[in-house]
């Protein structure tokens, strides 16, 4: 898994969680802050993806050159082109250092990314909930069966609806799905509907 599947996962995971709890909170600013969090993300892993490219190929480089130097110290024969061991050596090193500094600084940069964007998703979640205080979360209990189907909500389906046509219970669907929120459905959202 590469940075930005983890960070979409991260991001998605963390926000279907918060939009779970945090049902009645206005849409459309809801989608606002969203668009202009990943927009900054984006471009932020854009970013990101341009310096590790420039680096691999700045890798690439040296790796030639230290090659090269070999394939120089072990054909040159006599001793006025000969390089010395000793001068190799402390080029090889280097070119090994430069290459450890590009990859701390890529480390660096990463978990720099990571620790912004930790914050700015704090941030969004914190003024979601402090936009409706009386909103508590939900609490569940796993007293539902264990089997089930998977269902894609279709438009205009409730909880009711589908609780009849599976033979299941709203209170089932609710705590193995964790709602906080059953009165909107989703379209496209996909519940597991337990089955005696």
């Amino acid at each position: 898994m590469n940075i930005n599947q983890f960070l979409h996962f991260f991001i998605y995971s963390f926000l279907s969680t918060l939009f779970a709890q945090n049902g009645s909170i206005d849409p459309i600013m809801r989608l606002t802050n969203l668009e202009e969090e990943l927009s900054f993300i984006k471009r932020s892993l854009g970013i990101m993806d341009l310096e590790i490219e420039g680096i691999k190929a700045q890798q690439k480089k040296q790796q030639e050159m230290i090659n090269s130097l070999m394939k120089m110290a072990t054909v040159r024969k006599s001793s006025s082109e000969n390089l010395s061991s000793n001068n190799l050596k402390q080029m090889m090193d280097a070119l090994r250092s430069e290459r450890i500094a590009s990859r701390t600084d890529i480390l660096k940069r990463i978990q720099s990314l990571a620790s912004q964007t930790e914050k700015s998703l704090n941030l969004l979640r914190q003024s979601v909930l402090d936009t409706n205080p009386s909103k508590k979360p939900s609490s569940f209990n796993n007293d539902y069966p264990k089997q089930g189907i998977e269902y894609t909500v279709k438009l205009g389906d409730t909880l009711g609806k589908i609780s009849k046509k599976f033979n299941s219970k709203i209170s089932w669907i609710k705590n193995a799905n964790k709602m906080n929120n059953p009165d909107k459905l989703t379209p496209g959202e996909i519940l597991f509907i337990p089955q005696q």
